[in-house]
């Protein structure tokens, strides 16, 4: 039983879910980390990352990380966070080694009006 858990420990350790300032806090120091959008295309035209790749459905995110190295770092969001963290156990399961999830999505960056002067240079509206 306690190898299970190790082994479902192990499984889980690579995705963080990270609150906004820590997301974008830890974008700035992995310079070569890879961000990726999982929203819809309508909350995509609302509000989105600048430099993040597009990514709407199961399919284009499959072929998009076909091409990268499981060493790369991504950093992946979702509107409220729910799509973010299906995508990310995707990403695990494909053997990506490194993955950040914005837990509670763009909106919470949005809403956070205490960050917005900062946030509004790198969010797209």
């Amino acid at each position: 039983m306690s190898s299970l858990l190790l082994i479902l420990f192990i499984l889980q350790a690579n995705i963080e879910n990270l609150d906004e300032v820590t997301f974008f806090n830890q974008l700035t120091l992995e310079c070569d980390g890879i961000i990726i959008d999982v929203q819809t295309e309508i909350e995509y035209q609302q509000a989105h990352l600048q430099s993040a790749l597009f990514s709407p459905n199961k399919k284009s995110l499959n072929s998009f990380c076909d091409t990268l190295k499981r060493e790369t770092i991504l950093f992946v969001y979702c509107k409220y966070g729910d799509r973010s963290k299906t995508a990310c156990s995707l990403l695990q399961k494909k053997g990506f080694h490194t993955i950040y999830q914005l837990e509670n999505g763009i909106e919470s960056v949005i809403q956070n009006k205490s960050f917005a002067s900062f946030f509004e240079q790198i969010i797209a509206q």
